[in-house]
């Protein structure tokens, strides 16, 4: 699908506007219970817009790297996906050479570049879930390219609990 610069806009700010139970399940100590509505309630159809296939896509974003309140990248990555899963990206300083290469192929992970040792560890476990300085997060590798272009990923929806609407932002739960 193709999308006019208004139409990205639009999407990014009503994805500002979604948080995901993976977010909070990540980010707070809350219980999983006294979050979860007793009343599911079905998913709207201005919501499913933000789900999508991982694959194949390309992109670029941009990337501005702060360590200790010092900057340490202002930069572009482009990154790519294929169809059947395997996906790189590749982040370049302003005069266009390579700093950072990670990529993700036959379920392995490669980190190359004058800046791998710079950044957080970063494994992929057997499970495929990521895992960044020890802690697993709730991404698995197939799913980056999904974030990547700024939508969730389609099989999230499988795991969808309820959305509530009562308060601003709305609060997706999967």
């Amino acid at each position: 699908m193709i999308r006019t610069e208004k139409e990205s806009k639009a999407k990014t700010k009503s994805l500002n506007k979604i948080l995901t139970i993976f977010f909070l399940l990540n980010l707070s100590c809350q219980h999983f219970e006294d979050i979860v509505p007793d009343k599911p309630v079905s998913i709207p159809p201005y919501a499913r817009s933000f789900f999508g296939s991982c694959f194949p896509a390309d992109g670029a974003i941009r990337i501005r790297w702060h360590q200790k309140g010092a900057l340490i990248l202002d930069s572009e990555a482009e990154w790519i996906s294929d169809t059947y899963g395997p996906w790189e990206v590749q982040v370049t300083d302003p005069i266009g050479r390579s700093v950072l290469h990670i990529s993700w192929k036959n379920r392995s992970l490669g980190i190359q570049g004058p800046l791998q040792n710079r950044i957080p560890s970063i494994e992929i476990k057997d499970d495929d879930f990521f895992q960044v300085s020890g802690a697993l997060i709730g991404l698995k590798a197939a799913e980056l390219p999904c974030l990547l272009k700024s939508d969730f990923p389609a099989s999230w929806l499988e795991k969808y609990i309820a959305m509530i609407s009562r308060q601003e932002p709305d609060l997706l739960y999967i």
